[in-house]
């Protein structure tokens, strides 16, 4: 008799993530199949979390809170799309983790230059990248509420840290954003974190 493993289908090179408080959860499904829910879930300590907040382990608390729905939403959307496209998709969520790795320190000290300049930073590279719900994307990097973005935005440009577009979604960064930003690159490896993730975002397919 063969190993029950070989057996399996063969799963896909694609797959979800979903942030939950300072968990990811990954899934993913069998080549070949185009319905149904995933095969394959993983759930792991988000790298970025504070050890104090992983306090407990994991819960059938925070497995309730996985949205499969939304999850095979995305991975049938994933599935349809050009390569190019999903190699783009792809290029945005390692940005959004690299860029999580530099924020989300910050905004522990509440609204200081530095984390305005750096939410601004993120903001810009979204944008420029094309992604769809730019505020919910930094909501998942920042791990804040949408509104909360929306303020901390705001006040980023009230300090001069972040140009406005009239009507619409964009901005550029200020000199005095970029100044604070170069200093931020100086040492810990952050400079080397950011230029990748500058190299990485492509205008939008």
């Amino acid at each position: 008799m063969r190993d029950r493993e070989t057996e399996l289908p063969r799963l896909e090179e694609l797959g979800v993530l979903q942030t939950i408080g300072p968990w990811q959860v990954s899934l993913r499904w069998p080549k070949g199949t185009d319905q149904g829910g995933p095969w394959y879930m993983e759930v792991r300590v988000d790298p970025t979390a504070a050890p104090e907040d992983a306090v407990g382990g994991i819960s059938s608390t925070v497995l309730r809170q996985v949205d499969f729905r939304q999850a095979a939403d995305a991975w049938r959307r994933l599935r349809g799309a050009p390569s190019s496209e999903v190699d783009r998709l792809r290029t945005i969520a390692s940005a959004a983790d690299d860029l999580s790795k530099i924020i989300r320190p910050l905004v522990n000290d509440g609204l200081t230059d530095e984390y305005l300049a750096w939410l601004a930073t993120a903001y810009v590279t979204f944008v420029e990248a094309g992604v769809d719900s730019v505020t919910g994307h930094l909501s998942d990097v920042v791990r804040r509420q949408p509104d909360t973005i929306r303020s901390h935005l705001k006040e980023a440009r009230n300090r001069g840290l972040l140009t406005a577009v009239k009507g619409r979604a964009g901005g550029q960064l200020t000199d005095e954003a970029k100044r604070i930003i170069s200093v931020g690159l100086q040492g810990d490896g952050i400079g080397e974190s950011i230029s990748a993730v500058q190299r990485r975002m492509g205008p939008p397919v």
